[in-house]
């Protein structure tokens, strides 16, 4: 059962030519719906398929880049890659990361239900543990944060609206100061 399940979903999903209905029609008739899985694992492509929007280097973890739908993947060679454990939800968008101060931090942003995009910022001590630190957020308005880097005395990022966000350590987070001559 679970090919025809298989079948039936592919037939849907790629818009059903007319070979491919009469290929799945058997199978697809005669499944339930509690026969096909209930839990889906990513095969192709591998490590992930979301956008990957940007990476940094650690000399102690190696690779780490991030991109939309929360992905984080990692590498020791910059060649083999493997998904990162992060347990985000496939609505954060992951914009930009950065190795400093004995961690990588990784911002981005996700909707509120207002339906503003809000910061989202993740640090890791080795790419591949992951905490989430989404700072408060005081004003309304799009604040999902696109770039981020780091230095001797902290981390700074900037939102899309132009406001520059900064931390001493990747966890807490100033509320967002706006830049004088920066616009979205």
């Amino acid at each position: 059962m679970r090919n025809g399940c298989t079948i039936a979903l592919l037939v849907a999903a790629l818009g059903a030519p007319t070979w491919a209905e009469r290929i799945a029609s058997a199978g697809a008739a005669v499944l339930e719906p509690a026969s096909c899985e209930e839990s889906w694992t990513w095969v192709s492509p591998l490590p992930q398929g979301n956008a990957l929007t940007d990476a940094a280097f650690s000399p102690t973890a190696g690779w780490v880049a991030v991109g939309l739908g929360g992905a984080i993947v990692v590498s020791a060679d910059g060649r083999d890659w493997a998904t990162a454990a992060a347990g985000l939800p496939p609505d954060i968008d992951l914009h930009a990361v950065t190795w400093g101060g004995g961690r990588f931090v990784a911002v981005g942003g996700r909707k509120s239900v207002a339906g503003f995009r809000v910061p989202v910022v993740v640090t890791s001590p080795d790419g591949q543990t992951w905490t989430r630190h989404d700072p408060t957020v005081t004003r309304s308005g799009q604040m999902s944060l696109k770039v981020v880097a780091s230095s001797g005395w902290g981390y700074a990022a900037v939102d899309e609206s132009g406001f520059a966000w900064t931390s001493p350590d990747g966890a807490s987070w100033s509320t967002g100061t706006q830049m004088v001559g920066v616009s979205p």
